[in-house]
């Protein structure tokens, strides 16, 4: 079906009818000749194969507008919605007539016209609403914007893409087997999903809004979910337990990857149902891109990898580690550097030597690249020595995800974090990472100390460490005195160095331990030494902390311990640094304190 429209937007064709001869041909010529024909073949991404989920065929209602350059309204074209079509995979022909020497942008939209979950409006915007049963195929749904400069007569090619994520969950032959051996046929699935954006720019691609998402049980797929989990090339087989779409909130471009926290229920045909949200409280998801869930889901003890693939080119891996194997790292052609791909070989940089009967741990004598994001799989990670000057964490914009830290030995819990302070040689410089859904839980024993952050526990002996685009979400973190998402203490002569660093949805807590307890704070805890903050941010973080009355109630703060008074306040510099307070929004940060003598 083709659809035809003609229309000027240029004064001087208004003009140029004004002037022309009276004759109706030739008016009609004079304002087609400042027209082109500009047609559109409008095609569908889906994916190529016979499987029915994402296969595309459900598309077949295209919804789209004109507008200016500047992407307003082009009056004389009304938003047009064309149905029952039947070769939006093959490539629709769309014909307008738009005037030369004007660019315009054209939204598209298309989807299944048996779904009511998306409202479009006049300019393009797309409302979603969650409202609905999982493992609905009928959600997906594909856009795109071009921008066109007329120059002439012209043909355009538009590839429409998902703006949703997809998540799916499928479980081994062997583990659906032993489920049925043992009288569990599942026959339905549920999924929530916390903070999906609710509406998406189909002119800038851009989302906003949230909203947490419950899909109500419905049946599983019945087809093969295929998977290349352990990367070797080759897809695997699992057989399809939950499937749904979500538009990703990610709050930039929109395209971008970020995470999400899910729970995903299974319900047999008889007996108790099966609920898996544990090590998912975080997991990747994208625009236009899968994210797997796969293992041992059902039967006995959970095992699974998370992997995200864009649905039409490669794929990356994002698999646990087991808590046991190490393995040494390559090293960078210049031997200087550890080049970290796999969760093994992050283990090892932290783990190997590690002794459960000795005080001491690894050193840290290179620096390390970790080039992939790495799931740690919810096991431990030891301090490391820093074993020379100049070293460096650089994580290239990766994740890692899924890890305790805890005390070396037996009896010590003076510091807990990734790189020992005390004692502590050489200064360091960590960037470009995030960690996620990390877990500090520690209280000081017998000596009242409990120092938590994420890098540091404590940063000692007059040295100096740089922290740059770091990032702390999602993560559990708890001391007696001097906790921080990044570092707890920081000792008088030393310095550290903070910018474009954040602390997002994260617990920062403490024991209460009398004349103790105190400097709990959302990036650094105590700043005995010289603390430099630079456009960094605390958002929906909630600190719940006991202060010993001479620690002072300004030891608890949003950004850093006594930053507004206190003995550390002349320590502290913070620049273009930002809050999200708890009295602006219900989903800003939460500060309550508590004084103990």
């Amino acid at each position: 079906m083709n659809k035809h429209f003609l229309f000027t937007m240029l004064a001087a064709s208004t003009m140029m009818l004004a002037t022309g001869c009276s004759s109706s041909d030739d008016t009609v010529a004079t304002q087609e000749s400042n027209l082109a024909t500009v047609s559109f073949s409008v095609q569908a991404d889906a994916v190529v194969g016979t499987r029915a989920i994402s296969d595309g065929k459900g598309a077949n209602e295209l919804i789209y507008r004109v507008f200016d350059k500047d992407g307003k309204p082009v009056g004389t074209l009304d938003k047009t919605t064309e149905s029952n079509l039947t070769d939006l995979l093959s490539g629709h022909k769309v014909t307008l007539y738009l005037a030369k020497g004007q660019t315009y942008k054209v939204a598209f939209w298309a989807q299944n016209s048996k779904c009511n979950a998306y409202t479009v409006n006049d300019n393009m915007s797309v409302t979603v609403s969650y409202t609905g049963t999982n493992n609905d195929e009928t959600r997906d749904a594909f856009f795109k914007t071009v921008d066109v400069k007329v120059t002439g007569d012209m043909n355009v090619d538009v590839t429409l893409k998902r703006p949703f994520a997809q998540i799916n969950v499928g479980c081994t032959t062997a583990d659906w087997d032993a489920a049925q051996a043992s009288n569990i046929d599942i026959k339905q699935s549920a999924v929530t999903i916390k903070d999906a954006a609710t509406t998406l720019n189909v002119i800038d691609g851009t989302v906003s809004g949230s909203k947490d998402v419950t899909y109500t049980a419905a049946n599983i797929p019945t087809e093969t979910l295929e998977v290349d989990a352990d990367g070797d090339g080759t897809k695997e087989e699992y057989k399809y337990l939950s499937m749904c779409y979500i538009l990703p909130n990610e709050t930039t471009t929109g395209a971008a990857k970020t995470t999400a926290s899910t729970e995903f229920t299974f319900k047999p045909e008889k007996g108790n149902a099966i609920t898996l949200s544990d090590g998912l409280q975080a997991i990747p998801v994208q625009r236009n891109y899968r994210t797997n869930i796969v293992g041992k889901i059902l039967s006995g003890e959970v095992s699974f990898n998370v992997k995200v693939d864009p649905i039409y080119d490669g794929d990356h891996n994002y698999q646990p580690w087991d808590g046991k194997t190490l393995k040494e790292p390559s090293l960078s052609t210049d031997l200087t550097t550890y080049e970290v791909n796999t969760p093994e070989e992050l283990a090892w940089v932290f783990n190997n030597g590690y002794n459960p009967a000795d005080y001491w741990g690894n050193n840290f004598k290179k620096s390390v690249s970790v080039n992939k994001d790495l799931n740690m799989g919810g096991h431990a990670l030891y301090r490391v020595w820093i074993d020379a000057d100049g070293l460096e964490l650089n994580g290239n914009g990766h994740t890692v995800s899924n890890f305790k830290l805890t005390k070396e030995g037996s009896g010590k819990s003076y510091s807990y974090g990734l790189f020992r302070g005390d004692a502590q040689a050489h200064g360091l410089t960590v960037k470009n990472i995030t960690f996620n859904n990390v877990s500090i839980d520690n209280n000081g024993e017998t000596n009242g100390n409990g120092y938590a952050g994420v890098l540091f526990g404590d940063i000692q002996n007059r040295k100096t460490v740089n922290v740059s685009n770091v990032h702390v979400t999602n993560s559990h973190i708890k001391g007696v005195r001097s906790i921080g998402s990044l570092v707890g203490f920081v000792s008088e002569g030393s310095t550290l160095n903070i910018d474009n660093c954040s602390s997002e949805g994260n617990t920062l807590t403490n024991y209460s331990v009398t004349n103790e307890s105190g400097y709990v704070a959302g990036l650094v805890g105590r700043p005995a030494g010289k603390v430099n903050i630079t456009n960094s941010s605390v958002k929906n973080t909630t600190i719940t902390a006991f202060y010993a009355t001479r620690r002072k109630d300004t030891s608890i703060d949003e950004i850093v311990g006594d930053r507004t008074g206190g003995e550390s306040h002349a320590n502290v510099s913070v620049d273009d640094a930002t809050v999200t307070n708890s009295t602006e929004t219900a989903a800003g940060n939460t500060v309550t304190t508590t004084p103990i003598d």
